[in-house]
């Protein structure tokens, strides 16, 4: 088919690429039934039909020669892994069978088993810790009742210095042996002064 483009020459004329004027040529209704040629109706009777969309369930990722050869992966919704967690921990499948039965890669299954089961112990430690809460080390060397003493003489006595406080500690409670830093630390910490 020879496709020829048309256009204005500056004076109104239509005229080709090469400057040739266009051919007239009169139009019988009859030889050219312009609505047989435009009804979308008769178009859509003899347009060929459209592929059915079907579900996508592996996707194709595309890559380049250098980052390897290409490969699929499926993405599975909530209600898989619903089903897939039925299957494991009401039915008593292990996570290959499970997996086997409701389309997923072995591998698959089984990261989801770990992850699934590593949420449990991490939620069953963190209640753990929060009800035992044992603190871990050495015992410390003041407590309530130093603090209490401290906070006593340094309400009476404001302009106290720190070997004061030691000495205070030290006549109240026979046995206790602290250093400067110890005392220092407490006070900073424990008792805010």
């Amino acid at each position: 088919m020879d496709l020829r483009i048309y256009q204005e020459n500056g004076h109104g004329n239509a005229v080709g690429e090469h400057g040739n004027e266009p051919v007239e040529m009169e139009v019988d209704v009859d030889g050219y039934p312009l609505a047989d040629t435009v009804d979308f109706d008769s178009y859509m009777e003899f347009k060929p039909p459209e592929k059915p969309e079907a579900s996508i369930k592996a996707t194709k990722m595309v890559s380049t020669a250098a980052s390897g050869p290409v490969s699929y992966y499926k993405k599975h919704g909530d209600d898989v892994k619903g089903h897939f967690f039925y299957l494991v921990y009401e039915e008593g499948l292990t996570a290959g069978k499970a997996g086997k039965q409701l389309g997923i890669a072995r591998r698959t299954a089984y990261d989801w088993l770990k992850k699934d089961q590593d949420l449990i112990v991490e939620s069953r430690d963190g209640l753990e810790t929060k009800k035992t809460e044992k603190k871990v080390g050495r015992p410390a060397l003041l407590n309530e009742e130093h603090k209490k003493h401290l906070e006593e003489t340094f309400i009476d006595h404001p302009s106290a210095t720190l070997d004061q406080a030691i000495e205070s500690l030290t006549n109240q409670f026979s046995e206790l042996k602290v250093t400067k830093t110890t005392v220092y630390n407490f006070m900073m910490e424990k008792c805010a002064l």
